[in-house]
């Protein structure tokens, strides 16, 4: 698969456990003028004007989740990134169960690891990520 992002965007790939940072999984960063977004397709699901990492995009509304997504790391231009997850949890309505708050890693991927599922791409030495659960 071709790489259609540019050197200044990171796919954003969950490896699990826990599969809940799964859900963001093809969410991308994209560096701005202004700052950085949290894009979804081609919609901006949140974003923010520091210009360098540490950042945090708060109480993203995203897969039926809210989530807290914290690059705390680098984004060097063509490389990848890290950063960290929170999924709030939801309450839902019997008969479906409550999700509780769950916490985890991503990587940032940036270059021809794009387009590699996320245990292909750290074997590949593409990206390496870890997640914890709670």
């Amino acid at each position: 698969m071709p790489n259609e992002f540019k050197g200044d965007e990171w796919k954003i790939r969950n490896d699990p456990p826990p599969k809940d940072g799964d859900k963001l999984n093809d969410l991308h960063i994209e560096k701005t003028s202004t700052g950085y977004d949290l894009m979804f397709s081609s919609s901006v699901l949140a974003s923010t004007t520091k210009t360098a990492p540490p950042f945090e995009f708060k109480n993203v509304s995203h897969a039926g989740e809210t989530w807290n997504i914290l690059v705390n790391k680098p984004l060097p231009a063509g490389k990848n990134g890290k950063g960290t997850w929170h999924m709030h949890g939801k309450h839902h309505k019997p008969p479906m169960p409550p999700t509780g708050p769950a916490d985890g890693d991503f990587t940032a991927q940036s270059g021809t690891g794009l387009g590699e599922e996320p245990g292909k791409a750290a074997e590949s030495g593409k990206a390496a990520s870890s997640a914890k659960g709670n």
